[in-house]
């Protein structure tokens, strides 16, 4: 007889931030035009705990917003927003869709691995 397998506890999501619009408006003049307009047209912003999350559409705005300087001023306006210390992760939105699929898969193996399944990876 088979025991069901208790699923384990959901790790909390990242959504979306709902003062992402207003951090850009913050920004205004503190970073390049490129990075500023970039940002605004082509990323979006999610927090989770002190983590701002920023998704880029494509490699340029990634770029941009990787920059020390942009990076810095990015961590300094969110930090004031959010009255704690904040650090700025800038990823590809393809990227992060992979890492969450990836994240996935690795939970399913450490799940199988705990209840003593042997788990061949190729």
């Amino acid at each position: 007889m088979q025991e069901k397998a208790k699923a384990a506890p959901a790790k909390p999501k990242a959504e979306s931030w709902p003062l992402w619009s207003k951090l850009l408006t913050n920004l205004t003049g503190k970073i390049g035009n490129a990075a500023h307009v970039n940002l605004k047209l082509s990323a979006r912003g999610e927090l989770q705990g002190n983590t701002l999350r920023i998704y880029a559409d494509d490699s340029v705005t990634a770029m941009l917003a990787s920059a020390a300087p942009t990076k810095e001023a990015i961590a300094r306006e969110a930090s004031a927003l959010i009255g704690e210390p904040c650090v700025v992760k800038v990823r590809e939105a393809e990227q992060a869709e992979e890492e969450a699929d990836a994240s996935g898969v690795n939970e399913i193996l450490d799940n199988a691995r705990k209840q003593g399944i042997e788990v061949t990876e190729f």
